[in-house]
C-alpha cells in the first residue's frame, strides 16, 4: 500500500544534484522542481558550476550537506589530477583549495556537513584490472579463475603504491579538518565504488584516527558499497560495522550488480540491514540518477519509508 506523501515529506531525505544533470541550468530551478515533488532538503555537488549558484541563499531551502567539490570550476575536476591524494604538491594543494571553497559555500548556506572524496591510488594496471572485473561480472564470470586472478592482482598492485598516496591524503585532511572546525562543519569521508579509489576500509580507519570525531567522520554510500561487495573486495556490512560510531550521513541509491545510482528498491541492497545502523543524527540524501522521472524519485522515498530507513530521522 502506498505511503501518504504528505505524511513523510517532513522525513524525506535531501535530494542530490545528481538528478539536476541535463535538467536544470541553475540551482534555484532544481530546488523548485524538487519542492514540487515533495523534497524540502537538497545536497549540492560537483555538477554545480559557479554561475549556477548565483543568488542562492540559505533562505531558498535547507542544505544539510554539500558534496565537494561544489562549485566545480569548469575543467578542474578530479579527472584532471586535482586529488587530495595527489603526489604532485601543486595538484594536491589545488584540490585542497577547491574543497575549502566548498566549505565556504557550505557555511554560507547553513550546511552542517561536507562529503569529501579522498582521492585514489594511481596504478594504471590496477584500474584496468578493475574495469575488466566489472566486465566479467556483467557477463556472469565472477566465479571464473580469471576473475579471481585479476582481483588478486588489483589488490597487490594497489597495495604496492598506496602508502605515498595515503600520506598525501592525510596531509590534505589535516588542513581540511582545521578549516571545517573553524566553520562549525563536519567532514564526511565517503566510501568509493572503484577499488583503486581511496579509502579502503583500513585507510578509512587511519584517516579517521587522525581527526576529532566532532570534525570528521564516515559517509556511507550504499551503491558504492554494493559494487565493491559484488567485485569481492570489501563486504558491504563491513563499512557500517567499522564506522557506525563515526557515521555522519548516507547516500541512498540502489545497485543492481555493478550499476548504481538507481532509485531505492530497484536493486539488491539489503535495506533491512542498513536501517539498523541509522540514527536520528544521520544525514540522509537521495543520490538518484538524472534519467529517473519525478514520480520514480518519490517511489524511492516511499520505499525507504517502508523499509524503515527514514523513521529515525529528526
Amino acid at each position: 500500500m502506498a505511503v501518504n506523501k504528505e505524511a513523510i515529506i517532513v522525513n524525506a531525505p535531501a535530494l542530490s544534484t545528481m538528478w539536476m544533470q541535463r535538467r536544470h541550468s541553475h540551482v534555484r530551478e532544481f530546488i523548485e522542481a524538487g519542492k514540487r515533488l515533495g523534497f524540502r532538503k537538497f545536497e549540492l555537488g560537483h555538477v554545480v558550476r559557479p554561475e549556477m549558484l548565483d543568488g542562492v541563499t540559505r533562505r531558498d531551502a535547507e542544505f544539510p550537506s554539500l558534496h565537494a567539490p561544489c562549485p566545480t570550476t569548469v575543467g578542474l575536476g578530479g579527472q584532471q589530477g586535482l586529488l587530495l591524494s595527489a603526489l604532485d604538491k601543486d595538484l594536491r594543494l589545488a584540490a585542497v583549495g577547491m574543497t575549502i571553497r566548498t566549505l565556504e559555500v557550505a557555511e554560507r548556506l547553513g550546511a552542517g556537513a561536507v562529503v569529501v572524496h579522498m582521492g585514489r591510488v594511481d596504478v594504471t594496471a590496477g584500474r584496468e584490472n578493475v574495469q575488466e572485473l566489472r566486465r566479467l561480472y556483467i557477463h556472469q564470470q565472477e566465479d571464473s579463475p580469471l576473475f579471481e586472478l585479476l582481483r588478486k592482482q588489483a589488490m597487490e598492485q594497489r597495495a604496492a603504491h598506496a602508502s605515498a598516496h595515503l600520506d598525501a591524503a592525510r596531509r590534505s585532511l589535516e588542513v581540511l579538518a582545521d578549516e571545517a572546525e573553524k566553520r562549525g562543519l563536519r567532514l564526511g569521508l565517503e566510501n568509493r565504488d572503484s577499488y583503486y579509489q581511496m579509502p579502503t576500509l583500513d585507510e578509512m580507519q587511519i584517516l579517521l584516527s587522525d581527526v576529532d570525531p566532532a570534525v570528521a567522520g564516515y559517509w556511507h554510500d550504499v551503491g558504492h558499497a554494493q559494487i565493491l561487495d559484488r567485485l569481492g573486495f570489501i563486504p558491504h556490512r563491513a563499512w557500517l560495522d567499522a564506522f557506525r560510531d563515526r557515521l555522519v550521513g548516507i547516500h541512498f541509491h540502489d545497485a543492481l550488480g555493478v550499476r548504481d545510482h538507481l532509485v531505492c528498491g530497484l536493486g539488491e541492497a539489503d535495506w533491512s540491514m542498513i536501517k539498523g545502523y541509522l540514527t536520528p543524527a544521520t544525514l540522509r540524501t537521495c543520490e538518484f540518477d538524472w534519467y529517473f522521472e519525478g514520480e520514480h524519485l518519490w517511489q524511492g522515498v516511499e520505499f525507504l519509508e517502508g523499509a524503515g530507513c527514514l523513521s529515525s530521522a529528526d
